[in-house]
């Protein structure tokens, strides 16, 4: 039996509790995954396209979220999606096989993984399930017990053991000679012949993104009141692999003109053109209106695979509907969707009112800047009300006559401590794009994965410094360059060798003192690089079982922060609100955003199922 075969059958069945619905054929599945996401090993070279030597089915790897895979089964016009996580049992190479986030589903599910084993030596890639019949033979000598096997009618093999039981009764027989099936074997093809095969539109369209964004910002800069205008820089960024378009709307009773998009890695110009609905459509955006007209953007090079790409949209809207004077004020009152959002008022006037909590700083330029974060679901309504000022010193003015005041004056007037400066207390909240995503390991182990992800815009700068915080330890460090999907040089120094190689980090180098040490191509003027670093972290002060409770006990202060739970675990209690929702492999997830320009004290506890 081909692996495509043993595969159809998983993505048939999914499982629905699969002992109640009998299938044609036998497998050897597990309810629980064979591995946890700290357990996951990614490998060099595995993404691209696999075709097969004496199967149909073409196999395209694409990187997922920490170190798993996305896998496409391409056979003819039909598509399976899967989610492949590789690990090590006993030395040996093993793949767990599930089926892929937004698969269709029958209802009442059990998602069921296919374990496989693994080998690739160089452009071959072999894989084999384990054998049925090996496994039968197991069972009828009592000897799975540790598994807790269960049959259904037609002697399908479910496993029921947790995973931690699941992988130390593989890895004593992961080398047992007749333990796995016959094996598939596939042949790594050409990079020209690309993965966008398993996403493939009509032959006459491109790859487009279809909603895949992340990091969205919009700055509104009001014009003269009488012109009901506004000035829109929108950044956005295109996360979707493979694609080469991206579509974005112009909001029915807007007319847009003046419009620019520049590519922010490069700080270059990229072409566009407006095109109608219809139009966008034929070129492959399924989720196009035909009464809306869309930027299409011809994107610089496709979406890297384990990347993105970033977008800064700019255009003029004239709406009287959201910016229109009343008597003697100006308003701007719209419906906004994006989190994360400023309005710049037009110069010379002064804030009267906003209707959700902002922060307020004068530009260089002496505009006032309202910016905020929208922490509510769905769209939010947003309205300002601004009001001319009377006539006024210029900014350069009124500074100069600050500095005129005698030298003890100004320095009673900064803020004594050694805290954050008033620039750092003063710069934007929601423009800043600094986010982390915190994975508990089992408490027991002290141990919480993360990924963070960073921008760099200072010209010249190619390395980034990450300071491991007092009693904790790292291991695993890696990082990625989200703009190109390059993994980039890391290395972990502690002590002298901190001051060996002459690193700054703004803090006494102690014998304990450890530092993840980044490298990437220096950025250039006018350029930014967008940085993805993951780490594995040992913190028993912070993280750690007390009775029957998880505590996890974190200062976080990043924007936006995410917590995920150990598998297995559910939460009691949490100190800062959050909004709770359930990942993929079903494990809890709480998202924290911060709006404030400050540090935020988390305290999780939780209790297994």
């Amino acid at each position: 039996m081909t692996l495509s075969a043993w595969v159809r059958r998983i993505v048939t069945a999914v499982l629905a509790v699969l002992w109640a619905i009998p299938l044609s054929g036998c497998l050897v599945v597990s309810l629980q995954p064979l591995v946890e996401r700290d357990g996951v090993e990614p490998i060099p070279g595995i993404v691209g396209v696999w075709e097969p030597v004496d199967d149909d089915t073409t196999l395209v790897f694409r990187d997922g979220s920490w170190n798993a895979y996305e896998l496409s089964m391409v056979d003819g016009d039909d598509t399976m999606r899967m989610t492949g996580r590789f690990t090590r049992l006993g030395g040996a190479l093993v793949l767990d096989l599930t089926t892929a986030t937004g698969v269709e589903e029958p209802p009442v599910t059990v998602q069921a993984h296919l374990i496989l084993l693994a080998e690739v030596r160089g452009d071959t890639l072999t894989l084999r399930p384990l054998n049925y019949d090996w496994f039968s033979g197991k069972m009828a000598a009592k000897s799975t017990a540790a598994l807790a096997p269960v049959l259904d009618g037609e002697k399908n093999v479910v496993l029921t053991a947790p995973t931690s039981a699941l992988r130390t009764w593989l890895a004593a027989h992961v080398a047992s000679k007749n333990a796995w099936d016959e094996a598939t074997v596939y042949k790594r093809q050409p990079a020209s012949r690309g993965a966008v095969a398993a996403d493939a539109p009509p032959a006459e369209t491109e790859a487009v993104v279809q909603g895949h964004e992340a990091d969205d910002y919009t700055r509104y800069e009001l014009l003269a009141p009488e012109s009901s205008s506004f000035r829109i820089h929108y950044d956005v960024t295109a996360t979707e692999a493979g694609a080469t378009q991206y579509f974005n709307s112009i909001r029915k009773g807007s007319s847009a003109s003046d419009i620019t998009v520049i590519d922010v890695a490069s700080g270059l110009p990229l072409p566009f053109v407006v095109v109608s609905g219809a139009a966008a459509a034929a070129a492959g955006l399924r989720v196009a209106d035909p009464d809306t007209q869309y930027i299409k953007v011809t994107l610089p090079r496709p979406v890297p695979a384990g990347g993105e790409t970033r977008l800064r949209i700019g255009k003029t809207y004239a709406d009287a509907r959201s910016y229109f004077q009343d008597e003697s004020d100006v308003v701007f009152d719209r419906s906004l969707g994006i989190r994360r959002n400023a309005v710049v008022l037009p110069a010379n006037h002064e804030l009267v009112a906003c209707n959700v909590p902002a922060q307020l700083a004068t530009e260089a330029d002496g505009r006032l800047r309202v910016s905020f974060v929208l922490t509510g679901p769905g769209q939010g309504s947003v309205v300002v009300r601004a009001r001319p000022l009377p006539v006024r010193p210029t900014p350069a003015a009124a500074t100069a006559a600050a500095d005129a005041r005698p030298p003890a004056a100004v320095a009673a007037a900064r803020p004594s401590g050694s805290g954050p400066s008033m620039a750092a207390r003063l710069d934007e909240r929601a423009r800043q794009d600094r986010e982390i995503v915190y994975f508990l390991q089992q408490p027991e182990t002290h141990a919480f994965a993360l990924y963070h992800d960073y921008t760099e815009r200072r010209p010249g700068e190619g390395t980034y410094l990450n300071v491991v915080r007092a009693g904790s330890r790292v291991s695993n460090p890696s990082a990625r360059l989200l703009d190109s999907g390059e993994a980039l040089k890391v290395e972990t120094l502690r002590g002298d060798a901190i001051t060996q190689a002459k690193l700054d980090i703004d803090e006494p180098v102690t014998p304990a003192t450890e530092v993840v040490v980044i490298r990437f191509p220096p950025v250039k003027a006018g350029q930014s690089a967008r940085l993805r670093i993951q780490e594995t972290y040992t913190d028993p002060g912070r993280y750690y079982v007390a009775g029957d409770e998880l505590v996890w006990d974190r200062s976080l202060g990043r924007p936006r922060n995410a917590v995920v739970l150990p598998s297995g675990w559910h939460v009691t209690a949490s100190s800062i609100p959050a909004v709770v929702s359930m990942t993929e492999d079903g494990r809890l997830r709480l998202d924290y955003e911060n709006p404030r320009p400050d540090d935020i004290a988390v305290l999780v506890k939780a209790r297994r199922r």
